[in-house]
C-alpha cells in the first residue's frame, strides 16, 4: 500500500521549528459511519498518550468542523500548526490516505462536511499552517462503527503519529 502520505506527513511534522505547537485535531461524526474516523484517531492517540503527549502536541477532538473554527479563532498561540484528521472526499480508493495543507487543495476537495475546510484558512491568515490527513470514506450511512478498510488505514495513522510522538520524547533524553 501506497506511504507516500506517511513520508510527507512525518517529513512535515518534523520541519516544524519548535518553539511552534502542533494540535492534532481529530473531526468527525461518530454515528455516520466513516465520518467516525478523525475522532477515531484523536481517541486512540489520547488513551495512549493523553491530550498533552509533550509541550509541543496537543490533541483534541471536534464532532463538527463549526466548532473547529471557534476554536482557531480563539487560539492564543499564533505559532500554532493544526493537523486536523479527517475523512475526506478526495476521489480515491476507500482507505486511501491523503496529507496536504489546505493553502494547497481547492474547495470540493474536502467533502464529507457541510463546510469545505479549506474555509478554516480564511478564518486564521496568521495562522502558521493547516494541514489535513485524510481518509478516503467507504461508508458515510447513519450508523456507528468504522469500515474494516478505513479502520485499517486509520490505525495506520495512528501508528505513524505515535512514532513522532515517541521520537519526540527520545530526543529529549
Amino acid at each position: 500500500m501506497d506511504e507516500k502520505w506517511a513520508n510527507e506527513l512525518l517529513a512535515f511534522l518534523d520541519s516544524v521549528d519548535r518553539p511552534k505547537h502542533v494540535t492534532l485535531v481529530g473531526v468527525g461524526n461518530p454515528i455516520k459511519g466513516d465520518d467516525f474516523a478523525g475522532l477515531y484517531v484523536a481517541s486512540k492517540l489520547r488513551r495512549r498518550y493523553g491530550a498533552n503527549p509533550n509541550k509541543y502536541v496537543r490533541i483534541t477532538k471536534e464532532l463538527t468542523p463549526e466548532r473547529v473554527f471557534s476554536n482557531f479563532a480563539r487560539t492564543k498561540r499564533l505559532n500554532e500548526t493544526f493537523l486536523i484528521i479527517d475523512s475526506v472526499e478526495a476521489n480515491l480508493d476507500p482507505g486511501s490516505i491523503v496529507f496536504a495543507s489546505l493553502a494547497d487543495t481547492k474547495y470540493g476537495f474536502f467533502g464529507t462536511h457541510n463546510i469545505p475546510l479549506k474555509l478554516f484558512s480564511d478564518l486564521r491568515p496568521s495562522l502558521a499552517g493547516i494541514f489535513v490527513v485524510g481518509i478516503q470514506p467507504e461508508n458515510l450511512e447513519i450508523g456507528e462503527g468504522l469500515s474494516n478498510t478505513v479502520r485499517s488505514s486509520a490505525d495506520r495513522i495512528v501508528e505513524r503519529v505515535s512514532d513522532y510522538i515517541v521520537g519526540m520524547e527520545i530526543d529529549k533524553n
